[in-house]
């Protein structure tokens, strides 16, 4: 099986961070509207492209082009649906494009946000002082907009680079539908 060699995402995760859907039941919805095809390997969470993942995911740019098979080659990056979690805890995900995050009452920047990253990363319950307004705050309260976030499970749609690719609006209301709440989503890159 081919290695990919790609650096960058698309997440879906629950709105909620604390939330965690019933995987099973998600990849079944998933697989039923063809958003998802078959496990890259026995046992694996990660799922080839299904055959309609083209009309749930709207890709944009200058001639995007999107590799739905892996390739023959030993390495190479190709589109694929990977799951994650669901973690006993609600799990920050970052990247190199990932901006401060904002307090939600007076939108200052948290510029110091990756100097707290491992002891949020350790409890993202911890109560912390906003810098600017001071206001009490835990992880979870910040706005990461499209570049980063905290979830406990995440779909991820592989090789996307930040917004080249968008959800249609059809895909959130699958999710929340399979999942009993809305999601979210944003891009990472490695």
């Amino acid at each position: 099986m081919a290695t990919s060699s790609h650096t960058s995402r698309l997440l879906l995760t629950p709105a909620d961070p604390r939330f965690s859907p019933d995987l099973h039941a998600l990849a079944s919805a998933l697989r039923d509207c063809g958003f998802i095809g078959q496990p890259l390997a026995e046992g694996e969470t990660a799922f080839l492209a299904g055959d309609h993942l083209l009309q749930w995911i709207s890709f944009t740019g200058c001639s995007p082009q999107i590799r739905l098979e892996p390739p023959d080659e030993a390495v190479g990056s190709f589109c694929h649906v990977r799951f994650a979690g669901p973690y006993p805890a609600p799990r920050l995900l970052w990247g190199r494009n990932t901006r401060p995050p904002r307090c939600p009452s007076c939108r200052g920047p948290m510029r110091d946000w990756q100097g707290h990253r491992a002891g949020w990363e350790a409890s993202a319950e911890a109560p912390f002082p906003c810098p600017e307004c001071h206001r009490t705050l835990t992880p979870l309260d910040l706005g990461w907009r499209d570049n980063g976030g905290f979830g406990r499970c995440f779909v991820s749609v592989e090789d996307v680079f930040p917004g080249e690719a968008a959800p249609v609006p059809a895909l959130y209301g699958l999710l929340a539908h399979a999942s009993g709440k809305p999601w979210r989503t944003f891009y990472i890159q490695d």
